[in-house]
């Protein structure tokens, strides 16, 4: 059954127009995805000639680009890593996706992460990539965290992830994880206090799961672990210090996404 399609959110005078976008893998995944979303692109002398393809296909669109100085590509791109190419593009557009719809995509096959209040790009970025790596078929945020997916260094830090995968925008998280349990999903939340540990897990052999992670400090919240119908701790294989609590979100995610994908 293929995914029903998400409902484009309707435009609004907060939501950015337009996204600025920096990293050699970044622009191109961009580029390769949405090309025609391209407004300006800016680049090192050094770039030149690895882009020069590129170029002629812009001179002949009439898209604007220009050849400036490492400093002005850190001025245009707030980032000391642009790696010579800084690039705007219009901004993807932010979906939302509906209880009906959601209930829909719970009979389907695959893995998709949750995220609950995990707003720092950079760890933001690292989870797209790891999903984009491991197959996973896309990322479930609340409307709250469309900032922070949006931003140049998300994009930076994912190295196309965030141009592969799928981004649904929920208004209430929990609501929609418990729209997903009702209909038949499998929606596993990870806890590092849950006595259940990720390596015991069994999980049916059908329909979605979901992986859900918390921000750094305060984890899955209440309300949306309430609404999981799994929670899982990861262990070490062998622990002789507990020195260190718990992991980086985006590492936790690493472990967790690699065993649920490998089980699909």
């Amino acid at each position: 059954m293929r995914p029903p399609l998400p409902v484009p959110l309707p435009p609004t005078p907060a939501a950015p127009t337009s996204q600025t976008l920096c990293g050699w893998h970044a622009v191109h995944a961009a580029l390769a995805r949405r090309p025609q979303a391209l407004r300006r692109l800016f680049f090192a002398q050094e770039r030149m000639s690895a882009l020069r393809p590129l170029l002629t296909d812009l001179a002949q669109a009439r898209v604007a680009y220009r050849c400036v100085t490492p400093d002005e590509l850190e001025r245009i791109s707030h980032s000391h890593a642009h790696q010579g190419i800084v690039a705007v593009f219009d901004a993807p557009p932010a979906v939302q996706i509906q209880a009906p719809a959601l209930a829909q995509h719970a009979q389907t096959r695959g893995v998709w992460l949750a995220l609950d209040g995990v707003e720092n790009p950079h760890n933001l970025g690292a989870i797209a990539r790891t999903a984009a790596f491991l197959g996973v078929a896309g990322l479930l945020l609340s409307q709250a965290q469309s900032g922070p997916w949006l931003s140049t260094a998300a994009f930076r830090v994912a190295e196309g992830g965030l141009d592969q995968l799928p981004v649904w925008l929920v208004q209430d998280l929990s609501q929609a994880l418990r729209t997903l349990v009702k209909a038949g999903a499998q929606v596993v939340a990870l806890d590092h206090r849950s006595p259940q540990s990720l390596r015991d897990l069994v999980l049916q052999d059908k329909g979605l799961r979901v992986l859900v992670a918390g921000a750094e400090e305060a984890g899955v919240s209440p309300p949306v672990l309430a609404a999981c119908s799994h929670r899982v701790a990861i262990d070490a294989a062998q622990v002789t210090t507990r020195t260190v609590e718990s992991l980086n979100v985006a590492a936790a995610v690493a472990i967790a996404a690699a065993r649920m994908t490998a089980a699909v």
